[in-house]
């Protein structure tokens, strides 16, 4: 299984997973222009694209999906709810959308497990895929991780985890306090602080390899994400440069490229 992220961040996210059986992508949110030549940055095209999972209607996760289906036509799936709201927010997908509730899927040789994340969406999904032996997950845009979620991503091999924002830079960057609330609430993004508390879990049940995702470009920094979780897993007896690998996703071009056979 490969697991490669295109774009990460508020300007748009999407993510490609490869395996001997299927080609997916988790969200469509940069133009298809991006997509197609970020794919091919990695030797990918995107008229094999079989797939798209989509987490949630926010326009950072969808904004290029409408020209991608149109030009390539891959099998689109989405929880029931959040459906509804894309069918009118891009009405080409009106009809054109696999639905679910909460059961798991079978796309390829990839079984899909939808996990119900809290955001201020109609609803959102992240995604765990095992394929054999070994799962990814792609887990961002939740406001909190409780005991649930971490029993459901438990043992993945690589997770893309949101490290979206710096409490104290949130509470000082230029947003107006509505939305500094909105980001810092349970249904907002995860913290700095609340990604490496979720790290420390997560590493106790094997999970060795983390990409910190959807790093805000306002009141964040790759560094001051780095420092706040290097500092939680050492108060917990975790050394942050033997005992587990950390990357970051970045906005504006492709990261990480995990081959899981090698991890």
């Amino acid at each position: 299984m490969r697991i490669t992220s295109l774009a990460s961040g508020s300007k748009g996210n999407c993510y490609y997973i490869e395996t001997a059986g299927a080609r997916v992508l988790i969200d469509c949110g940069i133009s298809l222009k991006q997509v197609e030549e970020r794919l091919q940055s990695i030797n990918v095209s995107a008229s094999s694209i079989q797939y798209i999972l989509i987490t949630h209607e926010h326009s950072d996760h969808i904004a290029g999906i409408e020209n991608f289906y149109k030009k390539y036509k891959p099998q689109i799936y989405c929880n029931y709810l959040s459906t509804e709201k894309i069918e009118t927010m891009k009405p080409l997908l009106m009809g054109n959308i696999t639905t679910f509730n909460n059961e798991q899927l079978k796309i390829g040789d990839i079984v899909v497990e939808p996990i119900e994340v809290s955001h201020d969406s109609v609803f959102c999904t992240s995604y765990k895929l095992t394929c054999g032996n070994a799962s990814v997950c792609v887990l961002t845009d939740l406001g909190e991780v409780d005991s649930r979620i971490i029993e459901k991503v438990r043992g993945c091999k690589v997770i893309y985890l949101e490290s979206n924002h710096d409490e104290y830079m949130l509470k000082n960057c230029h947003y107006p306090s509505i939305i500094k609330s909105r980001i810092a609430s349970r249904n907002g993004h995860l913290s700095n602080t609340q990604a490496g508390e979720c790290m420390v879990k997560l590493l106790n049940f094997g999970t060795r390899h983390f990409v910190l995702s959807h790093i805000s470009q306002n009141s964040n920094t790759y560094e001051q994400a780095y420092i706040t979780i290097a500092n939680i897993l050492a108060n917990n007896g975790i050394n942050p440069q033997n005992d587990v690998v950390i990357r970051f996703a970045h906005q504006d071009r492709v990261s990480n490229n995990f081959n899981i056979g090698e991890v």
